[in-house]
């Protein structure tokens, strides 16, 4: 899970100035410098920075291009086989968040890239990413945990009440919900980009510089607000796990059931697997979600409750590294959804084919055109050559 820092962490000692000079303040310069080195830290700093690196610029990237494709190629299909459909639209909205997400993370945590082209200014990005990126993360990511567990309480109700379901929940119910969803969130966590500032600190001898954050005024104004957005990020998910889950395991069971009686009622068996195939793939999501999100939602609760498990506290390293595994799982999550609508999603299946087909019949046409313009232009030169003879 994206993690904002702590306010108190950076509150106390940390004036209005950018430009900070640790010499009249040892004990900043102990607590602001040293964490990271504190001899009780399970794992040295060099190999926390050492497992950010290789993760953060040799396998991250890597997949969040793959799944940023994948989540293209999703909103191409689903708005091709026809958005007026309630769950079309709902994984259209789906591969959006996750695309967002993607993109977001990937700037917030190019920190390590920067690395490779100049230190100062990856030293600047590792403290400011916190300051200016949450209102992205934060609302792309809660965005979409609440489709997901839109979508698993969706296949709930349609296997529980199917009847109902049908009448009361509606495509246009559906889009003026996530719209309204995409609004409240965007504006609620644009709030906690106001929360921190970024600072630049010097120690004594005026040979090293380390960039920090300074709670705002803003923040100091209107903490009550700004605090209660903040455990918003934090139970969305916990919720949403849970929601998932108990909805999941619901729809399975009961989808178990209604196969065997609808097999023992009707003799056409490609019926019954038409109609579960869809809620199977979106189940196979579901699972996928719960999988790589508990380990986030672990991470983050152990951040909010056990003492010295902080990016800026004792046990930073240990934080660092695996809060490094836990954006690996989030990464994850957004993007193999692709792989499990081409697996499990025949219309899926049959809509990209067509779309690549379509490309490669395109291309193959324009190449045959160009051949026969010149071949007809050669004929009619030839023609011309033999008029004049």
């Amino acid at each position: 899970m994206f993690n904002l820092t702590s306010p108190e962490q950076f509150s106390n000692g940390v004036t209005d100035d950018s430009n900070i000079n640790t010499t009249s303040s040892p004990q900043l310069q102990q607590e602001l410098f040293l964490p990271c080195d504190n001899p009780e830290n399970i794992l040295p700093k060099i190999t926390a920075d050492t497992v950010k690196r290789v993760f953060q610029i040799g396998v991250l990237p890597l997949l969040e291009l793959f799944g940023v494709a994948g989540n293209l190629l999703n909103c191409v299909v689903f708005t091709r086989n026809g958005l007026g459909d309630r769950i079309n639209l709902c994984l259209f909205c789906l591969s959006v968040a996750d695309a967002g997400f993607l993109i977001s993370i990937f700037i917030a945590k190019n920190h390590s890239l920067l690395a490779l082209f100049d230190d100062e200014l990856e030293r600047f990005w590792s403290a400011a990413y916190v300051a200016y990126t949450p209102t992205f993360v934060l609302g792309f990511l809660n965005l979409s945990n609440l489709l997901t567990m839109v979508i698993s309480l969706e296949r709930c109700a349609c296997v529980l009440f199917p009847f109902t379901a049908k009448r009361i929940m509606k495509t246009k119910y559906m889009a003026v919900a996530v719209v309204a969803v995409c609004t409240t969130f965007f504006g609620l966590y644009s709030l906690i980009n106001t929360q921190f500032l970024v600072v630049r600190l010097q120690d004594a001898k005026g040979d090293q510089t380390r960039w920090v954050l300074k709670v705002s005024t803003f923040y100091l104004n209107n903490r009550a607000l700004v605090d209660g957005i903040t455990v918003m990020s934090i139970w969305v998910p916990c919720i949403s796990i849970a929601v998932v889950a108990t909805a999941t395991a619901v729809t399975v069971g009961r989808l178990r059931l209604t196969v065997i009686q609808r097999q023992e009622l009707t003799q056409d068996q490609q019926t019954v697997t038409k109609e579960t195939a869809v809620t199977n793939m979106l189940i196979a999501v579901c699972v996928v979600y719960v999988t790589c999100l508990t380990p986030s939602v672990t991470q983050m609760l152990c951040r909010s409750f056990l003492p010295g498990y902080h990016p800026s506290e004792k046990y930073c390293n240990l934080f660092a590294v695996l809060q490094t595994f836990s954006n690996l799982l989030e990464v994850t999550n957004s993007s193999v959804n692709v792989l499990v609508y081409l697996t499990m999603g025949s219309r899926f299946r049959s809509t990209a084919r067509s779309i690549f087909r379509i490309r490669r019949f395109e291309e193959s046409h324009r190449n045959k055109k160009r051949d026969l313009s010149g071949v007809t232009v050669s004929g009619a030169l030839s023609s011309i050559d033999s008029a004049k003879q």
